[in-house]
């Protein structure tokens, strides 16, 4: 049996007609951040330093999830 992680980056915002995307799934954490800034492609986009696990911009949320696969 071999264990995968795989990372999502969930992306939820205010609009009722797309309250939530998944925009990727990534193998590590620090893409998956890096990716979430891409996709906001907004200068004030920042990684919560509180929580590395979470990305915003002005106008969204990014949630970065972990997912063990064992196969």
């Amino acid at each position: 049996m071999s264990e995968q992680v795989y990372v999502v980056v969930r992306i939820e915002d205010d609009y009722p007609w797309n309250p939530m995307k998944v925009i990727g799934v990534y193998r590590s954490v620090d893409v998956a951040q890096a990716m979430a800034l891409e996709y906001f492609d907004d200068e004030e986009a920042r990684v919560d330093t509180a929580d590395p696990m979470h990305v915003f911009s002005g106008w969204a949320d990014a949630y970065i999830e972990t997912f063990d696969l064992v196969g």
